[in-house]
């Protein structure tokens, strides 16, 4: 089975099996873009959607990326910039899974409540307590184990203050889990 590295020379060097190298990439990075994109969104038909899209970002523009070790950085770049712009565009929509449509009523109080019907403790309720930059972070660090330095780079923001986001984000999560006992 090759590595990640070895299909990206292939890829980007070998024009006949372009497509072939592509899909063994897709294979490679496609449980990666899901988490990061999922914990963005938290929908997902709009997380299908993005990926869609980010790949085809990547299959089109793949030959200009000059630094082979900066890929996941630069695939991560162009799928959180795609989250961004779905997020914005629909945040104030309301969303609900197959099972909470039953439970959905019109009154306020009950639209807030909708997130605490099913919760379970998995790692997506658990970061859906913290705000969407912080559910990035959170899902970068701990799910697809990037350093606080990469995410630093991909995210243009201050090494300390993910740290610190990171920090004040386990708290959050410890605290939710307390009040979810």
């Amino acid at each position: 089975i090759m590595e990640e590295k070895e299909i990206l020379k292939k890829l980007i060097s070998n024009k006949k099996n372009r497509k072939d190298y592509f899909y063994l990439l897709v294979d490679k990075i496609k449980k990666r873009l899901y988490v990061i994109a999922y914990s963005r969104l938290q929908n997902k038909s709009d997380t299908e959607d993005v990926i869609q899209e980010t790949l085809f970002e990547i299959y089109k523009h793949i030959n200009k990326l000059k630094d082979h070790e900066k890929f996941n950085s630069w695939i991560t770049s162009i799928l959180i910039n795609k989250c961004n712009y779905i997020y914005k565009k629909n945040r104030k929509c309301i969303y609900l899974e197959e099972n909470e449509i039953d439970t959905y009523y019109t009154s306020q109080n009950q639209i807030n409540n909708i997130n605490l019907i099913n919760d379970k403790l998995d790692f997506y309720s658990l970061i859906n307590c913290l705000p969407i930059e912080d559910r990035t972070l959170i899902a970068m660090f701990y799910s697809e184990e990037y350093t606080s330095k990469e995410i630093s780079e991909i995210l243009n923001i201050n090494e300390s203050t993910i740290r610190s986001r990171l920090k004040r984000s386990r708290e959050k999560i410890k605290n939710y889990i307390k009040r979810s006992e």
